[in-house]
Order: structure tokens, then sequence, then C-alpha cells
């Protein structure tokens, strides 16, 4: 009779909490299958950004925006800021809450996870994170298979754009999370050029889309390399050329931090080089130049399109003499595995 009440209470279980315990891949895979099914299926898939391509199957809840006052109090003190300084909450559970803060020019996320007591806060251990939770890093609280989970998503630049969701279920506790990572197909197009060489322009076009696709493929990997477009044996050749390439991959060059348009306005929208810029000699019709590339944005961030800028040795300085954007675009799904994370660690 025991063995028959276990038996009927285990049948009554959702599928993800049984499945969860033994592989904890498990609700990854199920969204990369959704990912490659919708790939398949779906006209606008490269239009849908991550929270709409996992949805309903995963769901974001909204933060609670009349939360009770004792919450919000305990928020604002587990956080150290001062009262109505700002602090986004939403239920995990319930009784359970997660107290959210972003702060800085890099929008860096400190939470904490609390329930009230007899009116006192008694704050509950934080999950891992995965990455710094900075910048294009953050985490919400959402729900999968009506279970409650937190869930970590980071923009991926490179080497290959996409995107990484760890999903880290809670059961009265934190379980084991696992990864979601999608990647995607791109290609590099120069869409705007400039320069009073028009055929100088129209033969190194080719050699400014390879030279933004070698800077991407290079993200997150290392320090920005051109190799794959500029073979070092190039550079070599060419000692003082080499010398002057070094000093132009460093940001706050003198009158290099900004693209050249010899006159003419540019239509990107940034314009001003970020932190992500390197060069390297190239050969362009058996010409030695210089490349300057990287890519636009605001200060340090690089939230624009590719900027390439080739230089000629002039009587004692390098000369820009042509100048190019190239945009990234999606082209395609080119993969959704799921895997088990390791909790990210500060290093430097």
């Amino acid at each position: 009779m025991r063995s028959m009440l276990v038996a009927m209470a285990i049948a009554g279980l959702p599928t993800a909490l049984l499945a969860a315990p033994q592989d904890q891949r498990a609700p990854c895979r199920q969204l990369a299958e959704q990912v490659r099914q919708r790939a398949r299926t779906l006209p606008n898939f490269l239009k849908l950004d991550a929270d709409h391509l996992l949805a309903p199957t995963l769901t974001a809840r909204p933060a609670v925006t009349s939360p009770p006052a004792a919450v919000r109090a305990a928020a604002e003190r587990l956080l150290d800021i001062e009262p109505g300084g700002g602090v986004a909450l939403s239920v995990l559970s319930p009784g359970v809450w997660r107290a959210e803060r972003r702060e800085g020019t890099a929008n860096c996320t400190r939470d904490v996870f609390f329930r009230l007591e007899r009116g006192r806060a008694v704050t509950l251990p934080a999950p891992p994170a995965f990455t710094d939770l900075c910048w294009t890093s953050s985490r919400s609280v959402g729900a999968m298979n009506h279970v409650p989970v937190l869930v970590q998503q980071d923009a991926i630049d490179g080497p290959l754009p996409g995107f990484d969701a760890e999903i880290t279920p809670w059961r009265q506790g934190w379980r084991p999370a696992c990864r979601l990572s999608v990647r995607y197909r791109d290609a590099f197009t120069v869409t705007e050029a400039f320069g009073a060489d028009l055929t100088l322009r129209r033969g190194a076009a080719p050699l400014a889309s390879q030279l933004a696709s070698a800077l991407a493929r290079s993200r997150g990997v290392s320090e920005p390399s051109l190799a794959s477009a500029a073979p070092i044996a190039v550079a070599r050749r060419h000692p003082a050329l080499m010398t002057a390439a070094k000093r132009l991959a460093e940001r706050d060059m003198a009158g290099a931090d900004s693209l050249p348009t010899f006159g003419q306005a540019a239509k990107t929208q940034f314009t001003d080089f970020s932190d992500t810029v390197t060069a390297t000699v190239v050969s362009l019709d058996g010409e030695p130049m210089v490349a300057r590339v990287g890519i636009g944005g605001v200060g340090w961030r690089p939230i624009g399109d590719y900027l390439v800028v080739l230089y000629r040795q002039g009587t004692s300085e390098l000369t820009p003499v042509a100048s190019f954007v190239v945009t990234q675009t999606l082209t395609g799904l080119l993969s959704a595995t799921a895997s088990a994370p390791k909790p990210w660690t500060d290093n430097r």
C-alpha cells in the first residue's frame, strides 16, 4: 500500500521536477530544440530577441510595482541604499523575494534574495553568477515548466554572435543550473566608403569586410587580432609600418579616434572608435598600408558598426587615404546547445 502511494505521488509531479535532478541540462535541451524548430519554421526568426525566442516555455516575471512597504524597506537595508534610492523587487516563489539594484556606467547588477519572518528580513543564499553581471549581462526571475527559475542572459559578441541563457531552478533552494548557448551565422558588408580615390575605395572594400570579420572572430577570446585577414608575415617585411600600426592600435590617439570621412557626412550612428580597436600592416595590390580596425561606440563601449581606416606612409607620418563602415548582419542560426556552466570567478 505504501509503495502504491509513493508511486501515485511521483506520478503527480511535473515532468521537469523529475528530470532535473538526474539531468540538469534537460531544461536547456528543451529550449535548444525550441530555438532550432523556430529557426526552421519562422520567417521572422532573426528578428526575435532572446525573451521572445524562448517564450512561452521560459517566461519572465515582471517586477512588482507596489511591493509592501516592509519588503521595500528590507530590500533597501540589505542592499545598503538610501530609502527611495531605486530598487527593483520581484517574487521568486511565494514569500521569497529578489531585490535588484543596477549601478555605474557598466550597469552592473547587485541583488539579494530574502524572506520576511516576523517582520525581519532573512537572507537566502544567492545562486552563482556566470559572468560579472555587468554591461550586457543581467538576470531576472522567471518560470519554466511551472518551476520558478532565475535566468541570467549574456549577450555574446564574439567570436560568434549570439547569447547564453543560464537557467537556475528554485525548489525550496537552488538546483544545478544549465546553459543554453545560441550562436548565429553572420555576414560583413561595406555600407559606406570614404576617400578621394574611387579606385582605391572599390579595390579595398573586400579587404575592409575581411578585416572586420577577423576582428569579430577574435572578440571574447584574446586581444583583438586581424591575423586571419592580414598575415603577420606582411607586417614583418615592413618594420616601420608595423611600429606605426602598434601606435594606432591604442585608444586616445590624437586625431585618430574618429572615422575620417574626407568632408562627407557618415550615416552610421557611431563614428568614434571604442576600446575594441587594433591595427596592422596590410598589402593592397602589392602596396603596403596600415589598417586601423575597430568598432564604433561611446567611450569604451563597442555598440556601433565596424570602422576601417587605411593609411599610407607620408613624408613624416601616416596619412588616411580611405575609410569604411562595415555592417555585421545575422544571416541564420548556427547552433543551439545545452551544457552545464561553471560559476564565474573574478581572476583579475
